[in-house]
């Protein structure tokens, strides 16, 4: 299930997620759930998936990655 706020990267201000707009970056930590399915524009870290895909080991996210709502970062 995925969180009902997200952070906003720019001001580290925590918002509802039906109250992001298009176009805005999120902060996902390690250990927190995607808020919103996107795009990663910075960084690298491995997602877990296993809720929506079924695949057993975590997969690697980088720049231009899709990432979807509910997914688990691991370590980025």
């Amino acid at each position: 299930m995925a969180p009902q706020m997200a952070i906003v990267s720019e001001t580290g201000e925590r918002v509802d997620v039906n109250d992001v707009n298009i176009n805005t970056i999120l902060a996902v930590k390690a250990g927190d759930a995607v808020p919103l399915d996107g795009i990663v524009v910075e960084g690298k870290c491995e997602v877990d998936e296993k809720m929506l895909t079924g695949e057993s080991f975590p997969v690697t996210k980088e720049l231009d990655s899709l990432v979807w709502a509910g997914t688990i970062n691991m370590n980025g």
